[in-house]
This record gives C-alpha cells, sequence and structure tokens, in this order.
C-alpha cells in the first residue's frame, strides 16, 4: 500500500493509493503514536457502485469495510479529510 503522510499547521494530510484488500473489516495498516487522530475517523466512499468506508480508529489502527470478497479495489487517501492528531 504506498502512502504517504505529513504534518501541516498541526493536521495530518494522507496521500496515496489503497488498492487490493479484500475480506470485510481487513486491517490496512496502523498510524505511529505521534499521527493518530484525537477520535475515531470514519470515511464514506464509492467504489464502482458499491458504498464502502474507511475507518483510522483512535489508536491508529486503519480499517477497510465494505461488502464482497473485494472490499477496496480502489480508494484514493486524499478523499480522507486533514485530521487533527494527538
Amino acid at each position: 500500500i504506498p502512502a504517504t503522510y505529513e504534518v501541516r499547521s498541526g493536521l495530518l494530510v494522507l496521500w496515496g493509493r489503497l488498492s487490493g484488500t479484500s475480506g470485510a473489516g481487513s486491517w490496512v495498516a496502523t498510524l505511529p503514536p505521534d499521527f493518530r487522530p484525537l477520535q475515531e475517523i470514519v470515511v464514506m466512499y464509492v467504489d464502482g457502485a458499491t458504498l464502502r468506508d474507511f475507518i483510522i480508529g483512535a489508536a491508529g489502527t486503519r480499517t477497510a469495510y465494505g461488502t464482497g470478497a473485494a472490499v477496496v479495489a480502489d480508494m484514493r487517501l486524499s478523499t480522507v479529510p486533514p485530521f487533527a492528531i494527538k
């Protein structure tokens, strides 16, 4: 999963692409302690005709949810708005 993050004016900005995750509730990655959100963030997006969600937990875990065999076929991380970090 090629992804990059950077802090700008106290907000974490993500960019890159998430692709090829399968299975409902697939763990994607965990953000380092200094780059975790103050609270859980849920981002909804459409993959083809399917509504899916990407969750960044307060513990830094990034998980993708959806239906079907391929939970995430393609998601641009710029879909996630910049967020405050701990």
